[in-house]
Formats: structure tokens, sequence, C-alpha cells
């Protein structure tokens, strides 16, 4: 079983205003694409604690409040949430590098508390540039190399430059070293998964067609800032969806000449990150994912 484990903030749901280290870079509300990935990658349309854990910095006096966010702002009824504590953001105002640290470290133990309370399941982590789920990426490729099978990092934006924090030579690095995709658009991760064999050529589809969907329905504030931020976030997903239908077109080809592909099956993938070969990689709370 896939059972996913995300992050809330600019990986899921977008602020548009300065958050933490990073520059969002949508409005406010749902990122286009990510639930729908998300219900490809479980096979269920309903997301909840069975199938989605969230990661989450925010400290636990926040719990119900982010639940009542996340049914609100995605339609989650049932969220599984393992939080952070409020000693974790008291370095924030003075000593940002050092929150960010330990946002980190209370997430690698959250879901190092996770995998060995369900050994039978694997794991995809979905995070973002932001604040430290990037290095927390890194610490359990290195340190865990268990059960994470797919490790995708949605790239913000650098609050200095407003471009996306992670050049390209950046990216090569993670994808060569620790087989971490960084992605800029929901379109992008998909052909990663899809790649893997975790979702289908159709799966790959409907990824594509309601990450469109749910961009056009965006709501960008009216300023001539937003304006150029939107035109920059229209050509990387335009750019991500040629790409995956030139993808989809070459796989329609080579199986015409040679046959279907047939991707490694959902509940077993062949290998993990950190275990050889090009696959796949290597808590505090009272409700986990079923076994």
């Amino acid at each position: 079983k896939i059972h996913i484990l995300s992050d809330i903030d600019q990986t899921v749901v977008g602020y548009f205003k300065n958050h933490g280290s990073a520059l969002p870079k949508f409005p406010s509300g749902p990122i286009p694409g990510a639930m729908t990935l998300y219900r490809e990658l479980t096979g269920t349309e309903d997301i909840d604690g069975r199938r989605v854990t969230f990661l989450s910095a925010r400290p636990g006096v926040l719990r119900k409040w982010t639940q009542v966010q996340l049914r609100d702002t995605l339609g989650i009824s049932e969220a599984c949430l393992l939080t952070g504590q409020a000693s974790d953001m008291l370095p924030w105002f003075s000593n940002n590098a050092k929150a960010v640290a330990n946002f980190s470290d209370r997430k690698l133990k959250n879901y190092s508390k996770l995998a060995r309370a369900f050994p039978e399941n694997v794991f995809a982590w979905f995070g973002d540039t932001g604040e430290g789920d990037l290095d927390f990426a890194i610490r359990a490729v290195r340190e865990e190399r268990t059960s994470l099978v797919v490790v995708m990092i949605h790239d913000v934006l650098d609050p200095v430059t407003g471009r996306p924090k992670t050049g390209r030579e950046a990216r090569e690095l993670l994808e060569a070293e620790y087989q971490i995709c960084v992605f800029d658009t929901y379109v992008s991760a998909g052909m990663r998964c899809w790649e893997r064999g975790l979702i289908s050529d159709d799966g790959l589809r409907r990824v594509m067609t309601q990450t469109m969907a749910d961009f056009i329905g965006l709501e960008w504030p009216e300023d001539p800032m937003c304006r150029l931020d939107r035109v920059a976030r229209e050509a990387e997903l335009f750019a991500d969806l040629a790409e995956a239908n030139q993808r989809l077109r070459e796989r329609s080809l080579a199986a015409a000449r040679h046959g279907p592909f047939n991707p490694a099956p959902r509940s077993e993938p062949q290998t993990r990150l950190g275990q050889g070969g090009d696959g796949v990689l290597g808590a505090e709370d009272e409700q986990g994912p079923a076994a």
C-alpha cells in the first residue's frame, strides 16, 4: 500500500503572502493538481487518515483548526495530522535557521515512528522548499532507507529573486544523489510517479487535466506583480503539459511496436530508494494509517 506523507503549507495549500523563507507561487487555496495526484497514488477518491498523513510544523494547539482548514479547503473530512511542538517555533524570530532545523527534526521523528508502526506500508513524501522539508527528505533517505518509495519537493520562490529556489544543477544533484525530485507543477510530479509505475497512463492524463482546470480556477490578485507571477506559472505548467503529452505519445508508439508497458504493481514497488537500482526510495498522534 502507498501511504502519502504530506506537508501542508505551499505543498497542498497556498497562501499568497510571504511565508517563512520563501515566497508563494499561487493564490490562497488548493495547489493545482495536488489532490488529484494523491487520489491516483492511493487509488481512492476519499483522502483521509487511512491513506494520507500530514506532517506539519504547526504546534499541536493548532491541530483542530488545521483539520477544519483541510476539510474546508481540500474536502478532507478526517485528516490524520502529526504536528510539531510550540518549542520548535520559539527560535523563529531570532534564529530562523534553528527553527527550520527543529521542523525537520520533528518531521523525521514523526515519520520514523509511523514507518516502525506500519512496516507493511510504503510511503510517498510530498513537501516544499520553504521550511525544512528538503532537509527532512535528505535525512530520511540517508538515515532511514526503509519505506520511502518516492520523494517529491514542490519548489517555491526565492524571496530575493522571486524565481524558483532550486536551479537546474541543484535539482540534478538531488536527483542523482538522493533520488529526490524537485518539481514546479503537479503535472511534473505526476510524470515522476508515472515513470515509477505508481500511476497509470490514464491516471497521468487525469492529473494533467485537473491541474489545468484547477489553475484556470485560481483567483489572482489584481496588481502588476501578480500578473507577472501568473504568466510565469502558466509557462511552467504549459511546459510540463507539453512534456507529459510527448512522453505519453512516445509510450503509446513504443507499445504499438513492442507490446504494452506493464508498470510495477502499485502495492509492490520493485525497489526502494537507497536500496540500489533506479526505482523506488530507500507521529505523535493516536490516529495512524490503516494496516
